[in-house]
Formats: C-alpha cells, structure tokens, sequence
C-alpha cells in the first residue's frame, strides 16, 4: 500500500472519522442516556476500519460508501427520521462451501443500518431476555449450562 494511494487515503479517512467520532463521545454531557448512546456511537464510528481490514472495500458499493462517509452517514440518518429510507436491492449469489447454496445478501449501505439497529436495540431487548433463552446471547451463564 503505498502513501497516496486510494487504499491509503481511504485508511486515513477512517482513521480520522474514528478520532472525531472519540473526541464527539468525549463532549457528550454525562447523563445515563447520552452516554447509553455515545456508547453505541463510539462503536459503531469505531469499527467502520475493521470493515477495510476484512477486505470489503473491493466491492464497489463499499468502497463508494466508505469513500463517501461523511455525507452518507448524515444521508441515512435523515432518511431513517424522515421515514424516506428504503432497503436497496439484494444480490444474489451462490456459494459451493461445504455444498451448493444460494445467498442473498443486502447491499453495504442497508447493513450499516441493519449493524446500527442491532447496537441500538439488542441492549434493550437483552436485558429482559432469561438466563437460558438464546445461545447466542452474550449474557453471562452459570458454569455448565451454556455454550
């Protein structure tokens, strides 16, 4: 990767919404709500670089939406308040791994949204959740009884 490059500059770019993103849950006042949600900011703002390490950006679609981050995040949050949002179209694939099956996968921009619903809405929901409701909850378990 070489400094100047579209990969370089794009890391940059990440690496710099990521600090703004730190220093914007530093000045968010200390009430339990503000704080609730500028938890669930600082990881989702955060993470966006883990996304270029998993090695998405070669999809067109992920690349424009990260390329473009600082006008598509506020774009989805007025679509999301104002009620215009709409899932994009699906793509439609097939894999052959351990056997043949067809995928659908949603495209970039509706996964950040499917992640930042998820953040928001699974801390609420787990909480009333028991102890041995779901495997895959990361509530804590007495020894023996999960996985």
């Amino acid at each position: 990767m070489n400094v100047g490059s579209p990969t370089w500059d794009l890391l940059e770019r990440s690496k710099e919404f990521a600090l703004r993103i730190v220093r914007l849950y530093g000045a968010l006042p200390k009430t339990v709500e503000a704080q609730v949600i500028g938890r669930q900011v600082l990881r989702s703002g955060t993470s966006v670089g883990a996304h270029l390490r998993e090695g998405k950006r070669s999809r067109p679609d992920v690349a424009a939406f990260l390329m473009n981050l600082e006008v598509e995040i506020p774009r989805l949050r007025r679509e999301l308040e104002s009620g215009e949002y709409r899932p994009g179209p699906y793509r439609t694939f097939t894999i052959h791994e351990p056997k043949r099956r067809m995928i659908s996968a949603a495209p970039f921009r509706d996964r950040v949204v499917h992640h930042a619903l998820v953040r928001v809405l699974e801390p609420v929901f787990e909480r009333r959740f028991t102890r041995d409701s779901y495997a895959w909850l990361k509530i804590s378990r007495p020894p023996g009884t999960g996985p």
